[in-house]
Protein backbone atom coordinates (compact mmCIF):
# COMPACT_ATOMS: atom_id res chain seq x y z
CA UNK A 1 0.00 0.00 0.00
CA UNK A 2 1.14 3.77 -0.75
CA UNK A 3 -0.39 6.76 -1.26
CA UNK A 4 1.03 8.30 -4.44
CA UNK A 5 -1.13 11.73 -4.26
CA UNK A 6 -3.97 13.67 -2.86
CA UNK A 7 -6.39 11.02 -2.94
CA UNK A 8 -4.73 8.57 -5.04
CA UNK A 9 -3.08 5.30 -3.70
CA UNK A 10 -2.56 1.52 -5.00
CA UNK A 11 -3.15 -1.57 -2.83
CA UNK A 12 -1.89 -4.65 -3.04
CA UNK A 13 -2.87 -7.44 -0.77
CA UNK A 14 -1.98 -10.69 -2.55
CA UNK A 15 -3.54 -11.17 -5.74
CA UNK A 16 -5.87 -8.12 -5.09
CA UNK A 17 -4.39 -4.93 -6.68
CA UNK A 18 -6.30 -1.86 -6.70
CA UNK A 19 -5.87 1.99 -7.40
CA UNK A 20 -7.15 5.49 -7.26
CA UNK A 21 -9.70 6.63 -5.12
CA UNK A 22 -11.04 3.66 -3.45
CA UNK A 23 -7.37 2.38 -3.12
CA UNK A 24 -6.66 5.77 -0.56
CA UNK A 25 -10.21 5.05 1.15
CA UNK A 26 -8.65 1.44 1.68
CA UNK A 27 -5.36 2.95 3.09
CA UNK A 28 -6.89 5.52 5.35
CA UNK A 29 -9.15 2.84 6.79
CA UNK A 30 -6.62 0.48 7.59
CA UNK A 31 -4.06 2.46 8.92
CA UNK A 32 -7.00 4.46 11.04
CA UNK A 33 -8.09 0.48 11.90
CA UNK A 34 -4.54 -0.22 13.23
CA UNK A 35 -4.55 2.98 15.86
CA UNK A 36 -5.48 2.23 19.70
CA UNK A 37 -8.18 3.87 21.27
CA UNK A 38 -11.21 6.04 19.75
CA UNK A 39 -9.61 9.09 20.77
CA UNK A 40 -6.47 8.63 18.44
CA UNK A 41 -8.33 7.17 15.97
CA UNK A 42 -10.65 10.66 16.09
CA UNK A 43 -7.61 12.45 16.44
CA UNK A 44 -6.21 10.74 13.12
CA UNK A 45 -8.90 11.08 10.78
CA UNK A 46 -9.53 14.83 11.98
CA UNK A 47 -5.54 15.35 11.39
CA UNK A 48 -5.79 14.20 8.37
CA UNK A 49 -9.06 15.49 6.90
CA UNK A 50 -8.09 19.09 7.97
CA UNK A 51 -4.39 18.54 6.01
CA UNK A 52 -6.36 17.40 2.92
CA UNK A 53 -8.56 20.56 2.85
CA UNK A 54 -5.88 23.15 3.67
CA UNK A 55 -3.55 20.97 1.12
CA UNK A 56 -0.56 20.65 3.21
CA UNK A 57 2.04 18.94 2.66
CA UNK A 58 3.95 17.65 5.52
CA UNK A 59 5.01 14.31 4.15
CA UNK A 60 8.49 12.55 5.76
CA UNK A 61 9.86 10.88 2.62
CA UNK A 62 12.91 8.39 2.63
CA UNK A 63 13.91 8.94 -0.55
CA UNK A 64 17.66 7.74 -0.16
CA UNK A 65 21.18 8.43 1.10
CA UNK A 66 20.90 10.88 3.95
CA UNK A 67 23.72 13.50 3.90
CA UNK A 68 23.66 14.06 7.78
CA UNK A 69 26.34 11.76 8.37
CA UNK A 70 28.58 14.28 10.03
CA UNK A 71 28.29 12.86 13.20
CA UNK A 72 28.17 9.27 12.14
CA UNK A 73 31.18 6.73 12.60
CA UNK A 74 32.43 4.25 10.27
CA UNK A 75 31.69 1.01 12.03
CA UNK A 76 35.57 0.32 11.16
CA UNK A 77 36.62 3.50 12.07
CA UNK A 78 39.25 3.36 15.33
CA UNK A 79 37.90 5.22 18.27
CA UNK A 80 38.63 7.97 19.26
CA UNK A 81 41.36 8.16 22.23
CA UNK A 82 40.54 9.88 25.22
CA UNK A 83 43.70 9.10 26.93
CA UNK A 84 45.40 11.60 24.83
CA UNK A 85 43.73 14.43 25.76
CA UNK A 86 44.94 16.91 28.70
CA UNK A 87 44.01 16.05 32.12
CA UNK A 88 41.42 18.20 33.87
CA UNK A 89 42.35 21.41 35.70
CA UNK A 90 40.71 21.75 38.92
CA UNK A 91 39.87 25.54 39.79
CA UNK A 92 41.65 25.41 43.18
CA UNK A 93 45.00 24.41 43.57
Amino acid sequence: MAVIGKAKAVVEIGSFKIAGFIAWLIWGGIHIAFLIGFRNRLQVLFSWFWSWLLNARDARLITGDSHLDLFMRSPTAPMPNHASLPAPVSPNP
